[in-house]
């Protein structure tokens, strides 16, 4: 044992002493070995084949009888395969009917439906018929006019002249539905909506717009409802009142019907909610700083002329005419001579614009106001029996 262990161990010596070329032959060989002693252990077990024992017949035995019982296992395979084939095709011929059933069902839908069209197509024709006897009797009943207005008429009437007829009657009817006018001296409520500076000069007012709140107080008790209808005004300030005049140009409205209502011109006044004629306001004049800047700039302009004086010496000539020569400091002369030019240039500038200015009276919106009106208006759109539109107070 001892020189197993060191022949082992001189050949680990010997093996790590090895170049790599003659570890890899020494690898080639004994796998070499390895294959050969594992192909002589399978020829070794081939060779030695095992002895049937007691045992093993009986497990032959017992082998046969299930392949004998397979045939009976397939019988009862084939039985529940039948089975399922005929479940089948019963759900098959089930799906048939039931899809054959929805046709029948269909094509009675479809027929009924077929049915229903002739019946209108029928109805349709029936009532074509009963329109062209009306027209036809229309026909008659007209001829029959016509003939009996020229025989009541010397001279004779010709179609042209009925068809007047048939325009002033139907001018009749349109009269039997009064338009309602609105009178001179008819008042409402209203707010104004937009706050104005109303200038004191006449020539260039500014508009104003009211909304109507309530329906119009007509004469005899009567209301005309145009209550929401817009009005639009232009206004002037009165410097002596301190008062707005506002004068209404144009009133508009959509009516209950739908169509628009507008009309133009010298329409009505407002008054304040005690009736007076205009707003009270407050007259705002802005020209105190232009006043101010102007007489600044226009004494400054005086006092550099006087300094530039200072340095010169007046004289008068032969012709009476008086000169001035520069006697002192001609800087000083030429500095305050300058700024007394640009003084004066600016005292004509803020002149000027106080010209410009325009006093004017400020009003506020959402006051509270009445619409006066001095000129009547026909309401085209608006009947006397279009409901609420018109009525009378009791």
């Amino acid at each position: 044992m001892n020189e197993l262990l060191k022949t082992i161990g001189d050949f680990k010596k010997k093996f790590k002493a090895m170049t790599g070329r003659q570890k890899t032959q020494i690898y080639i060989q004994a796998g070499f070995v390895a294959v050969i002693f594992f192909v002589c252990i399978g020829l070794f077990m081939q060779i030695k084949a095992p002895v049937q024992t007691e045992s093993s017949v009986t497990k032959a035995k017992a082998t046969s009888n299930k392949k004998k019982a397979a045939p009976i296992e397939s019988d009862a395979m084939l039985i529940s395969d039948d089975i399922d084939q005929k479940s089948y095709v019963a759900k098959i011929e089930n799906q048939y009917y039931a899809v054959n059933e929805k046709n029948e069902n269909m094509e009675q839908k479809i027929s009924d439906l077929s049915q229903q069209v002739d019946q209108l197509t029928k109805s349709q024709q029936s009532i074509a018929g009963s329109v062209a006897l009306f027209d036809n009797k229309l026909n008659d009943a007209v001829t029959k006019i016509v003939k009996s207005q020229q025989q009541q008429t010397p001279g004779g009437v010709g179609a042209s002249n009925y068809s007047l007829d048939v325009t002033k009657i139907a001018e009749v009817n349109s009269e039997n539905r009064k338009t309602v006018y609105l009178p001179a001296g008819s008042f409402v409520r209203g707010t104004l909506l937009t706050g104005v500076y109303a200038p004191t000069v006449a020539s260039n007012p500014l508009p104003v717009l009211i909304r109507l709140k309530e329906a119009f107080f007509g004469p005899n008790n009567a209301r005309i409802d145009l209550s929401g209808a817009f009005g639009v005004g232009k206004a002037t300030g009165d410097l002596t009142s301190e008062r707005a005049l506002i004068q209404i140009t144009t009133i508009s409205a959509v009516l209950p019907t739908g169509q628009t209502f507008e009309e133009n011109g010298n329409l009505g006044y407002l008054t304040d909610i005690t009736g007076q004629l205009g707003l009270k306001g407050i007259v705002v004049r802005n020209t105190g700083t232009q006043l101010a800047l102007s007489f600044a700039s226009g004494f400054m302009g005086g006092a550099a002329q006087a300094f530039a004086n200072q340095q010169t010496t007046s004289s008068l000539g032969s012709n009476g005419e008086i000169t001035q020569t520069v006697t002192g400091n001609s800087g000083k002369n030429a500095a305050f001579s300058g700024v007394a030019a640009s003084a004066n240039k600016l005292s004509e500038y803020y002149n000027k614009q106080l010209e410009e200015i325009i006093p004017a009276v400020k009003v506020d919106s959402g006051v509270d106001v009445y619409f006066v009106v001095l000129k009547g208006v026909k309401i085209n759109g608006l009947t006397t029996d279009s409901g609420n539109s018109f009525n009378y107070v009791d």
